[in-house]
């Protein structure tokens, strides 16, 4: 039995693929089924191989059984979704756009991030908006910041330094979008 199913204990949950809009209507109308199982399997694998030839098979295994107990305890009984863009990289792109704009460089705005300038005025009014009402770019979680952000303290605990953890984190994140992007769980 492997570490997903140990920790799992086969929930009925499952995943829905969402299709892009270029996908004809024949396909639209048979969703494919993944289940939470599979991706918490292919992610077990990857933390295993990740790690295996620097730290041993015990901390991978041990990591790997870190990701999976976070994931479950962070989304237990509740909708995961793993978007198809980084949303955590957005967001501080468009803080650091905000905090370097002095409104009269919308301009080499644009230039520096490669975005034209009409997303640059549509970016700085968000941002205004938020640091006015004291709002938060993303109040629910995602799934990438939640790796990035609750599992990098496990991975120090089995002896992990603080950037290899960072590092693993990231590459777990990326792993995830890559191969599983737009997926929702329950």
């Amino acid at each position: 039995m492997s570490l997903t199913q140990t920790l799992i204990q086969k929930p009925p949950y499952g995943a829905i693929v969402h299709h892009s809009a270029n996908e004809s209507q024949q396909q639209k109308s048979k969703p494919t089924m993944l289940l939470v199982d599979v991706i918490l399997a292919d992610l077990e694998q990857f933390v295993l191989n990740e790690v295996r030839d620097s730290h041993g098979d015990k901390v991978a295994r041990d990591s790997a059984k870190a990701l999976v107990k976070c994931l479950w305890l962070n989304y237990c009984r509740s909708i995961m979704y793993v978007p198809t863009i980084d949303r955590q990289a957005i967001s501080k792109r468009n803080e650091a756009i905000y905090a370097e704009c002095t409104g009269r460089n919308y301009q080499d705005l644009s230039i520096k991030y490669r975005i034209s300038l009409q997303q640059i005025y549509s970016i700085i009014k968000a941002q205004r908006a938020i640091h006015k009402h004291g709002q938060q770019n993303d109040a629910k979680q995602t799934v990438i910041s939640v790796i990035e952000e609750l599992l990098p303290p496990e991975l120090v605990r089995l002896g992990f330094s603080e950037s290899d953890a960072a590092s693993l984190a990231s590459s777990i994140a990326n792993h995830l979008c890559q191969h599983f992007p737009g997926v929702s769980c329950r």
